[in-house]
């Protein structure tokens, strides 16, 4: 699928407010494409929100979290239950593929806020991963809640420039449904470079 023709009005949607919506909607400049924009842009939160606006799904958009919050897991502190949080991802996977309901995914994003809760500070990567969830149940604002995800996910270690490459390999520079089968990364190890 090719980006949405109306994505720069897409992209102003007065609804939407957010710092870093807003920082993204002053960034873009009368004579941008969608494309120079795609390449260009060094924040991977601005690029979620660019590929909303070019007509990626909720659950084009919750599927690429599910895969960030993959590369989570190993940065969940030793004594935090990594278990929960691949549940908790397999569950919004299945949500993905019509296979789960939100009340399922909402009994998981429960069970990780209750522990992501007690552990505070030293889990980072267990709130990135407990977006995913959120912006499943969430019915307006579940773009920003995988912007959030990506903000954690840099918060645990995990720099921009990986997350930038994770986002347009996962959509290319058109966004396109996901693969269900495979993860980014599983693909990536495959030399699957088409999506």
């Amino acid at each position: 699928m090719t980006p949405d023709p109306n994505w720069r009005s897409n992209l102003t949607d007065p609804n939407r407010r957010s710092n870093t919506y807003d920082d993204l909607v002053r960034y873009v400049r009368p004579k941008d494409t969608f494309n120079d924009l795609w390449e260009s842009i060094k924040f991977p939160e601005w690029l979620i929100y660019l590929a909303e606006a070019g007509g990626a799904s909720k659950a084009n958009l919750v599927m690429l979290g599910c895969d960030v919050a993959r590369l989570c897991i190993p940065l969940i502190p030793e004594g935090i239950d990594r278990n929960l949080a691949r549940k908790v991802i397999e569950t919004s996977e299945l949500w993905c593929a019509g296979e789960a309901t939100v009340s399922q995914v909402s009994k998981t994003q429960r069970e990780i806020n209750s522990i992501a809760s007690v552990a505070q500070t030293n889990a980072v990567a267990y709130f990135a991963i407990y977006y995913v969830p959120t912006a499943i149940i969430s019915s307006f604002s579940y773009t920003g809640y995988i912007a959030g995800e990506f903000s954690h996910a840099k918060r645990a270690g995990i720099d921009a420039s990986v997350l930038c490459a994770v986002v347009r390999k996962f959509f290319g520079y058109e966004p396109t449904p996901p693969k269900k089968s495979l993860t980014v990364w599983q693909r990536l190890a495959k030399g699957d470079d088409d999506d």
